[in-house]
């Protein structure tokens, strides 16, 4: 004759099982729903215009072989930090970046721009950009922003000469290092990877008739933004579907002085934080 309480001990540990068992099937998709679970991954982020998509391919690079970290790269010909502002949102709940890096020198006649109130006048383009750029720093507020500022276009510095004005990218610069230290984010100017102590361009970069066509001026040096190739490739360059650039067919060492001057800044950052 089996024991009444040893039956009803069996009865409990069966109940108890299938419990536990339950309870396992029903925690798993309870996990996969939180919103850490969407984080994919930590990559390194660039939003930028022009000037970000030919410094891309240097910062992949070095990103990949300093960092061990992919770099995912949000730049375009002709936009400003407004053009960006939906795809920051998209990315900050899909990744956790450790490092944004934010690269915009103009644009200001985007319809995003224009529509803001941007103008020709430097303090309201400056005005315009730093809120988009605010704005984009908001969407990762545990990542470190880097901010780059820029040495004045050709046309600008001739202006600067000639009236001794104070030109867009100077304001923009000012306003740039400011709000990397309100955002305690970080600054670096890659004005001097790109002049001498005097102020004139270190190199210029040739071109040639054949490749170039009418791009390519009698003197066979490019003016450029930098102005030694930093903007463009000086060749015509295709862009396939998913917004990728040709590689530039002639070597372009402004970009990458400019790509050093932003790896040392995240070398300052990690040697900080260890």
């Amino acid at each position: 004759m089996h024991d009444p309480k040893l039956r009803v001990t069996s009865r409990h540990f069966v109940v108890l099982v299938a419990f536990f068992i339950l309870l396992s099937t029903v925690s798993t998709p309870v996990q996969a729903a939180t919103p850490s679970a969407k984080i994919k991954s930590s990559p390194v982020l660039l939003y930028g215009d022009s000037i970000g998509v030919e410094v891309t391919p240097y910062l992949r690079r070095s990103i990949r072989r300093t960092l061990d970290a992919e770099l995912i790269s949000r730049a375009f010909f002709g936009y400003n930090a407004c053009d960006w502002h939906d795809q920051a949102k998209i990315d900050s709940q899909q990744y956790a970046p450790k490092f944004v890096i934010i690269v915009f020198v103009g644009n200001y006649l985007t319809p995003c721009m224009t529509a803001n109130g941007a103008s020709p006048s430097p303090k309201k383009i400056t005005r315009v950009t730093t809120k988009y750029i605010t704005q984009l720093i908001a969407n990762f507020p545990k990542s470190t922003i880097i901010l780059t500022g820029f040495g004045r276009s050709i046309d600008q510095e001739l202006i600067r000469a000639q009236t001794h004005s104070v030109t867009f990218t100077d304001v923009l610069n000012q306003s740039l290092f400011q709000l990397a230290r309100r955002t305690d984010n970080r600054y670096v100017s890659v004005a001097r990877s790109l002049y001498n102590s005097k102020g004139k361009a270190k190199r210029f970069l040739s071109c040639s008739k054949k490749t170039d066509g009418n791009l390519c001026p009698a003197s066979r040096k490019v003016a450029v933004r930098s102005p030694d190739g930093l903007h463009l490739c000086p060749v015509a360059y295709t862009i396939n579907e998913a917004g990728v650039t040709a590689p530039c067919r002639v070597a372009i060492p402004g970009a990458a002085r400019v790509a050093a001057d932003i790896m040392r800044t995240l070398a300052l950052v990690r040697e900080h934080a260890a």
